[in-house]
């Protein structure tokens, strides 16, 4: 396999798992934030932005070192190979 392919294929686990636990805590807030606004009849916008917000700014909070982390060492591979995808062939 091309070193480029296997560098690609990193990125996207990276920026999968990167993004992963992002979604999923925006999506369990949004459905907790949809029942509660269905069982009480609420029906204002600022009352399902605001418990987003604060999820991911807890969330970074929390997480964001090891989120960091995971994009550091994608950087370090590909630092680490960047002569090795100039001067390999490219078709």
């Amino acid at each position: 396999m091309p070193l480029y392919v296997r560098l690609f294929g990193e990125a996207l686990a990276a920026a999968v798992g990167c993004l992963a636990p992002v979604i999923l805590c925006i999506l369990i807030v949004t459905i907790a934030t949809a029942l509660v606004q269905s069982s009480l009849q609420l029906e204002d916008t600022a009352l399902s932005l605001l418990p987003k917000t604060l999820a991911v700014i807890l969330l970074v909070l929390v997480f964001g070192l090891h989120l960091l982390g995971g994009i550091e060492r994608l950087m370090i591979a590909w630092l680490t190979h960047a002569d090795g995808l100039v001067r390999q062939p490219w078709v």
